[in-house]
């Protein structure tokens, strides 16, 4: 075998190798760092579109939160049955922002795909969160009996933003 024929085998393997490894990272990328993004689920910075947030009290007591983006405003609902039920209104679309940051300063992301149930013994004392995102994220979150820590503080974080936000602060 010539000189010139060596080289050119030579050549070829090394491009037959680096192929190969070039495949290897790409499917090690693909396979296993692809799917840890996706279940990271990272809410777009575009913004959330529809929130929604129900506490139950065994006590009987109820709280319901909801804002949806409702073209260039929010469409607030807070019911609170312990203090006047019902109130609505609307509010600049910017606090569809703050509230993505309350979630975040405040753990309510990181509950994503909890869902956890106990047994019910006598009224139920339960939680859930729907959040819809801009890019087709949806975030979600329940508990019947069994629940994060550090609900009630959260739930007292959501009615006091989602009161200032009806008063227009």
């Amino acid at each position: 075998m010539s000189e010139i024929e060596k080289s050119t085998r030579k050549s070829r393997l090394i491009l037959l190798f680096s192929g190969i490894g070039v495949l290897a990272v790409l499917a090690v990328l693909y396979f296993v760092v692809r799917p840890a993004v996706i279940r990271a689920k990272q809410p777009n910075q575009s913004g959330i579109i529809d929130f929604q947030f129900e506490r139950k009290r065994s006590d009987g007591s109820e709280i319901r939160l909801r804002m949806k983006k409702k073209g260039d405003e929010a469409q607030i609902i807070l019911y609170d049955s312990e203090t006047g039920g019902k109130r609505t209104g609307t509010c600049p679309e910017s606090k569809l922002l703050e509230l993505q940051q309350l979630m975040e300063e405040n753990g309510l992301c990181a509950l994503d795909n909890y869902k956890e149930e106990g047994p019910i013994i006598g009224n139920e004392n339960s939680f859930s969160m729907q959040v819809s995102y801009v890019n087709g994220i949806d975030l979600s979150a329940s508990g019947v009996t069994v629940l994060p820590e550090g609900i009630d503080e959260m739930t007292d974080l959501l009615v006091n933003f989602f009161a200032a936000a009806l008063l227009g602060d």
